[in-house]
């Protein structure tokens, strides 16, 4: 059966769209593999020896921490990324401590993101996941956890260059 005209050119233009978004994907996918120095390409792909990081998860993180060694300490990564709880009190009353999302927004939405597959992928990220679940109770808390303890784990490598090991995970 002939589609209709008015069908017709909304498949058209269905089409062209999706052409358009074939187009730019390889264009992205063309500059997350084009490294600006021989040392980058080593690190980024060292940081897609985690379980669940790829080449836009590894990418993004090189380029959007810019420099690792700025950061002394693990837990600044943290707090850049807002992945760091931050206990607030006033008085003798103290709440429990909870993330604040300041910084990175992408960054962090993609470390969530990749902190799930993570965890899907690395014992060690799942043991560390239910141990954090069953404290707290809330899967948000755990995997924010997780992904806090990735972005640690991404910085760790970054500032070694060297692949990951699952055995060793950083404080």
């Amino acid at each position: 059966m002939p589609l209709l005209p008015a069908n017709r050119k909304t498949m058209d233009s269905l089409l062209r769209e999706l052409s358009f978004l074939k187009t730019e994907i390889k264009e992205i996918e063309r500059e997350i593999t084009t490294y600006d120095t021989p040392q980058e390409k080593e690190i980024i792909e060292n940081l897609q020896t985690v379980p669940g990081v790829g080449p836009v998860v590894s990418a993004t993180f090189y380029r959007e921490i810019f420099r690792p060694n700025r950061f002394p300490r693990g837990e600044e990564i943290g707090r850049y990324l807002g992945l760091a709880p931050v206990p607030r009190q006033s008085g003798e009353s103290k709440s429990r401590p909870r993330c604040i999302p300041s910084g990175q927004n992408v960054l962090r939405g993609i470390l969530v993101q990749a902190a799930w597959r993570w965890r899907s992928t690395d014992a060690w990220a799942s043991q560390y996941y239910s141990r954090v679940l069953s404290h707290c109770g809330l899967a948000q808390k755990a995997i924010t956890a997780l992904a806090r303890k990735l972005a640690l784990v991404l910085w760790r490598i970054s500032i070694e260059n060297r692949p990951y090991y699952p055995g060793c995970i950083a404080a």
